[in-house]
């Protein structure tokens, strides 16, 4: 390969680069749109339907999520590369029903507090990185 051509393909791989670069950028940014100013609702945990009776939901609203299940949680947010990340407080409370309540709220915190990988199609998708998944309807 000669000298020309090995910078045309090292200017087109950095070319390449940028592109994506900007695109995941760009892709953020309107993830983040997405979620601004919307009511999702908890329909799913580790792949268990979850209706129960109660407004177990999550909102964002100018770079700040809350959420209510037992208790109230919130927070200033980061979505970065499709993570979004948050130290939440909350109240102290305890529930006893609906059974599983407090393990689903222990689990979005910490995911969250972690770094939950984000997901927004027909329904909002939170992952944590041992595999827990807790998904939202939009209201």
């Amino acid at each position: 390969m000669n000298k020309k051509c090995f910078l045309g393909l090292i200017v087109l791989v950095f070319i390449i680069i940028l592109v994506l670069v900007g695109l995941n950028k760009w892709m953020g940014q309107n993830l983040v749109k997405s979620l601004e100013s919307k009511n999702f609702k908890l329909v799913e945990y580790n792949g268990q339907d979850f209706f129960a009776q109660g407004d177990y939901s999550l909102t964002f609203s100018e770079g700040v999520i809350s959420a209510k299940f037992c208790n109230g949680l919130g927070g200033e947010y980061v979505l970065e590369d499709n993570v979004l990340q948050a130290d939440l407080v909350g109240t102290l409370m305890y529930c006893e029903t609906p059974i599983g309540l407090m393990e689903i709220e222990s689990v979005f915190s910490r995911i969250i507090n972690e770094g939950a990988t984000v997901s927004l199609e027909e329904v909002l998708v939170l992952t944590g990185a041992k595999g827990e998944e807790l998904v939202f309807r939009v209201e």
